[in-house]
């Protein structure tokens, strides 16, 4: 992350080479045009003047979001985004056409991804290392869907992803809209993170009141059913974040879990409502595999 004018966090600064992630049709710009940046705006969500470049010189100056940009350093894909498998990988018994989300670039060379990829319901089957040749934006077509038989056959049938088409455009959706509010969380921490640093530590001089001890309060049972409780009022924009201890309030259909259960988030996944992946905790002391569950279905763990 850079900072400018010694505040506000941003990915890229006066000089840098940087390349379209979406195609901005609205400006005339088509996905993966290389241009430098010009201007650093300080907005609340960090936007830049951007030239853009072809072969003859600058082809179009534009104000662009830093979600809409990465580096161009090679890759095709950044940090959090959605991909979709161009072949099949027997190794991590993965299909042509899974879906994935990008959480690491190692620029190489050659780039290498580290992808997460979900099944229908939400939970991460599987972490992988792939290469550009193995991945595709969703709105690529994958290799077996633009194949044509050669001997005038029928042609091998794309593999099945085992999402039907309107499962599958939500699915990408949310991940699109859980990657970017990724983002904005971490550029929001690392601002809190740079006042805290600003403020430096009390001053000496300052007395700190003495803490008072209140009895414990003796609380009701919770009800079997749906418990509005408040978030923690720290910026998130999602009452629970990835580490939090939650609790079920109630058993959701088809979780396999009982109203009680206590675990961890591990990921969030924006829609309405909001759902998270969370790692139970069994009898054994262990955890099982990650199960969506859906916000009105849990609380803070105590």
């Amino acid at each position: 992350m850079r900072r400018i004018f010694g505040s506000r966090p941003t990915r890229f600064e006066r000089g840098d080479a940087v390349r379209l992630k979406t195609a901005l049709p609205a400006n005339g710009l088509e996905r993966g045009m290389v241009g430098t940046i010009s201007e650093v705006r300080r907005t609340k969500l960090p936007s830049y003047d951007v030239q853009f470049l072809n072969a003859s010189g600058v082809v179009g100056r534009s104000v662009v979001d830093e979600t809409d940009l990465m580096p161009a350093d090679g890759r095709r894909f950044d940090d959090n985004d959605v991909v979709r498998l161009r072949r099949d990988v027997p190794s991590e018994g993965l299909a042509t056409g899974t879906v994935g989300i990008v959480s690491e670039v190692s620029p190489g060379p050659p780039v290498r991804y580290i992808v997460e990829f979900v099944n229908a319901s939400g939970a991460v089957i599987a972490r992988s290392a792939l290469f550009d040749d193995d991945l595709a934006s969703p709105d690529e077509a994958p290799e077996s869907d633009a194949g044509a038989p050669s001997d005038g056959g029928s042609g091998d049938a794309p593999e099945e992803t085992g999402l039907a088409d309107d499962q599958l455009d939500q699915l990408i959706a949310e991940l699109r809209t859980q990657g970017q509010a990724m983002q904005q969380q971490s550029a929001q921490e690392q601002a809190a993170q740079e006042q805290s640093a600003q403020a430096g530590p009390p001053s000496p001089q300052a007395e700190t009141p003495a803490r008072q001890v209140e009895p414990p309060v003796q609380e009701p049972d919770e009800p079997s059913g749906v418990v509005d409780d408040a978030p923690p009022s720290d910026g998130r924009i999602t009452k629970f974040v990835r580490g939090d201890a939650v609790r079920l309030n109630a058993a959701p259909p088809s979780a396999g879990f009982e109203a009680g259960a206590e675990g961890t988030v591990t990921w969030v996944i924006l829609g309405q409502p909001v759902a998270y992946l969370v790692e139970f905790r069994n009898a054994s002391g262990g955890t099982g595999p990650p199960t969506k569950v859906e916000e009105p279905y849990l609380s803070f763990a105590r």
